[in-house]
């Protein structure tokens, strides 16, 4: 579930799993996203920089399969 309106995000609330949309619910906007296919499937990694972090997310037909948090 995404949080509450009102509620600050915060990257903790990332599972494998979410959607594109529910990652971007979570994170805001990302600042890049890089597609590609690998073979049938497409593959897309979405870059996000808040609060001093940046946060790499890479879906698989728009399912979140991977992501890391690093601190800037």
């Amino acid at each position: 579930d995404a949080p509450a309106a009102g509620t600050p995000a915060r990257s903790g609330d990332l599972r494998k799993g979410l959607t594109a949309d529910e990652v971007d619910a979570i994170l805001g906007r990302p600042e890049s996203i890089n597609q590609r296919n690998e073979g049938t499937l497409k593959v897309s990694t979405s870059t996000y920089r808040r609060n001093g972090q940046t946060v790499t997310a890479e879906f698989v037909e728009g399912v979140l399969i991977r992501y890391t948090i690093q601190s800037q």
